[in-house]
């Protein structure tokens, strides 16, 4: 019997919701059936995506080549990592739904799992990179700290500074490009150090 190109797997969530531990268990399961059976001479082809409550569809990955020798316990942190920047920053709509698109290939590979990366680290809006960050000194480098503000030059590009009025569990945050006041958010820091903007 021919082999399908690509697979899927979904996992609905519960009253829509998600969290660290209901993602290990989606990719421990995932390992278990799928990958700890996988042939030596064989490798997979994995794309990560969800689905928002308002039927968004969102790839979280891009196209990853594991093994049977992958780390599920660095998948699942390259996962948090890629769901917290894809989505937390953009949209605030809760997901329903996991789905894991996958493929068996032939042939030896190096897998392409990495952690987080700092250039992913941002979104834009209006042709401006905007900073995503959990901790202060993760944005940039510090420039001044005076009580709960603290000035930050962008690694980006020279003339981008924010600063970061710190309160209990949220960030407010003021863009400045070549001293201009170009924006101002709130990052909502959540209890599983993920964030909302």
């Amino acid at each position: 019997m021919k082999q399908k190109l690509w697979n899927y797997i979904k996992e609905d969530l519960k009253d829509n919701i998600f969290n660290q531990n209901i993602l290990k268990f989606f990719i421990n399961n995932f390992y278990e059936t799928i990958i700890k059976g996988l042939e030596e001479d064989k490798h997979i082809l994995f794309i990560f995506r969800v689905v928002l409550i308002n039927n968004d569809i969102k790839t979280v990955t891009k196209l990853l080549k594991i093994n049977n020798e992958s780390p599920q316990i660095k998948l699942i942190s390259y996962l948090l990592d890629a769901i917290n920047l894809t989505l937390n920053s953009y949209s605030n709509a809760p997901i329903k739904t996991l789905i894991i698109s996958y493929g068996i290939r032939k042939g030896k590979i190096v897998p392409t799992i990495t952690q987080k990366e700092k250039t992913k680290s941002q979104h834009i809006y209006y042709n401006h990179k905007l900073p995503i960050a959990l901790k202060i000194e993760d944005y940039g480098d510090i420039i001044n700290q005076f009580g709960d503000i603290t000035t930050i030059s962008l690694r980006s590009k020279k003339g981008e500074i924010i600063s970061i009025k710190q309160e209990e569990n949220k960030n407010k945050i003021k863009f400045f490009k070549n001293s201009k006041l170009m924006y101002e958010w709130i990052d909502y820091i959540k209890d599983d150090n993920s964030l909302i903007r």
